[in-house]
């Protein structure tokens, strides 16, 4: 009773295809199939063009009689092969005697995207297997080459447990059917098709992102049966595939082979998919590399702005440098197209060469400008104890005493030497030390006079009275600078810092050396040609830089 109800069931699936022309698959006379599928060059038995269309003419000639009785034989035969046969699914094909050789083959109809952040890639394909199984073999009493069956079939035949073994994330295809079919030829050869999407593990190196190539493998084998059951290899056209088109990458090739792999259980045969992916960089090139040379060649503009007396470039040439710092870290290290790898990668190395030359531009800057306003302190420093030394001439005191009581008895301001440095801050201090310590001075010179006027009467009084000359001046300051000044309440933090400065370099007599440079004798000059050197030294530096890395990059890492 069971056998009739297979018969019974087999025939109406034969029916359907035969007859209603409303199920997926294929039969002998070429109607009713996918035509991706038809497409590729299989290893069954296809009718020729001529032959096919002669068939359909045929076919639309077939009465309904004529079709009960293919239906007919098409029951008889499935009944000997499931039914009376003793046909058992749970079994594999020559099971004992001989290894049951699987050939497998796919058709790629689409492919991507390839993800380095997941370390994967995906593919939509036919995954197409054929094997041989001898007890379906049967006489074709039909006149079909072949029997077509559905997707409802399948659980009556044995399978091959094919796996992916690199896959992470695999599906079938189940719109509006499950898109599989499969097909028995009279010497009981089996094609088995379907429509999979995979997702495989593909183990990237990003050292060179985004310059870099992948190679992603796809690895199939059984799961269950070893080398000596089962064995896997490629048809003779092992893979076909559509015109690929992906988004950050461009296929430039591919390979396949067998191997047999260990594992804990025996060995295992493998087939396996090598595919060669180069990367395409002009997203890159267009979003961080010329975004972050633009920036850089941006921050070389402060060396022309040159340096004035009263430091009006000043706040244009820290707003430019501190905005390209900040444009730098922004396009570099804030942009979610990098991976998140451990290593650092070639736009890592990239991002970093642009931010330390826009750093270091800022940083030079920096530095020119501390090298001013200490030339101008120690300046100052030096004419408050020239006009000590005058009056140490006259009164013949010891001049142990704190730079702001030398300066009060100097009665000399320092923004009379400090122009627009800031040193007028503790003014009022100074102000009030003159009014504490100092006595009115004789032939002093006034508030409002000129620095270098002090000076120059000082020396000439210290010169007639003590009858020290201008060259003794250098060995003098030299001695006052080994007496450290201390410290006063009240004192600021940038007094505590520059006294703190000058004490530690006059301990070691840095100072006497530093007054016998040019940068002492003509700092404006200095500065200047600071500058200029940098016009030239910044560029040429980035250009030498891009070049070594663009050449170790592409030829030779």
């Amino acid at each position: 009773m069971r056998h009739n109800q297979v018969s019974r069931g087999c025939l109406f699936i034969v029916l359907w295809f035969q007859g209603l022309n409303i199920v997926f698959g294929c039969n002998d006379l070429g109607h009713f199939c996918d035509g991706g599928e038809e497409d590729q060059n299989m290893d069954t038995i296809q009718p020729a063009n001529k032959e096919s269309a002669h068939s359909r003419v045929k076919r639309d000639k077939i009465s309904w009689h004529e079709q009960q009785a293919l239906a007919k034989k098409v029951s008889e035969t499935l009944d000997k092969l499931f039914s009376s046969g003793g046909y058992d699914s749970k079994f594999r094909p020559d099971l004992g005697r001989s290894v049951t050789k699987v050939e497998v083959n796919l058709a790629i109809r689409s492919m991507g995207p390839v993800d380095e952040t997941k370390q994967s890639f995906t593919l939509d394909c036919y995954f197409r297997q054929f094997w041989r199984d001898s007890r379906l073999i049967f006489n074709n009493t039909t006149g079909m080459k072949e029997l077509a069956m559905n997707w409802q079939f399948l659980s009556k035949i044995w399978r091959p447990d094919t796996f992916f073994r690199n896959g992470k994330d695999s599906y079938l295809h189940k719109i509006a059917v499950p898109n599989r079919f499969i097909r028995i030829d009279p010497t009981g050869k089996i094609s088995y098709s379907q429509r999979l999407t995979v997702t495989a593990r593909c183990s990237m190196d990003l050292r060179k992102f985004p310059l870099d190539s992948q190679t992603c493998p796809l690895e199939i084998g059984s799961f269950g049966f070893d080398n000596s059951e089962m064995e896997y290899s490629w048809s003779n056209k092992p893979l076909s595939m559509d015109t690929l088109e992906l988004a950050q990458y461009k296929l430039v090739n591919w390979t396949h082979g067998t191997k047999i792999i260990e594992v804990k259980n025996g060995h295992r045969s493998v087939i396996y998919l090598v595919f060669y992916f180069d990367r395409a960089i002009g997203f890159y090139i267009l979003q961080v590399y010329i975004p972050l040379t633009i920036t850089v060649m941006s921050s070389w503009v402060t060396f022309w702005l040159m340096k004035t007396e009263k430091g009006q470039e000043t706040p244009a040439r820290t707003q430019l440098g501190a905005t390209t710092v900040l444009a730098v870290v922004t396009i570099g290290f804030g942009g979610k197209a990098k991976p998140q790898v451990k290593y650092a990668t070639a736009l890592d190395v990239f991002i970093i060469i642009c931010f330390m030359s826009v750093f270091t531009a800022l940083i030079e800057f920096s530095f020119i400008n501390f090298l001013d306003m200490f030339i101008r302190r120690l300046k100052h420093r030096d004419l408050v104890r020239i006009l000590t030394l005058s009056d140490v001439t006259r009164t013949f005191t010891v001049p142990l005493v704190r730079i702001e009581f030398l300066e009060a008895r100097a009665n000399i301001q320092a923004n009379s030497v400090l122009q627009n440095t800031g040193d007028e801050t503790n003014s009022m201090h100074r102000k009030n030390s003159v009014m504490s310590n100092s006595m009115p001075r004789k032939n002093s010179v006034t508030t409002n006079t000129n620095g270098k006027a002090a000076i120059k009467r000082s020396i000439s009084e210290m010169e007639s009275q003590s009858g020290l000359t201008v060259m003794d001046i250098p060995h003098m300051l030299e001695t006052f600078d080994s007496i450290e000044n201390m410290a006063i309440a009240g004192e600021s933090w940038s007094d505590f810092f520059w006294r703190s400065l000058f004490n530690k370099l006059g301990r070691f007599n840095w100072l006497g050396y530093l007054r016998s440079t040019q940068l002492y004798k003509d700092t404006p000059k200095v500065i200047c040609s600071l500058d200029r050197f940098c016009q030239y030294l910044f560029p040429s530096m980035f250009a030498l830089l891009n070049i070594i890395y663009w050449t170790f990059y592409i030829y030779v890492f």
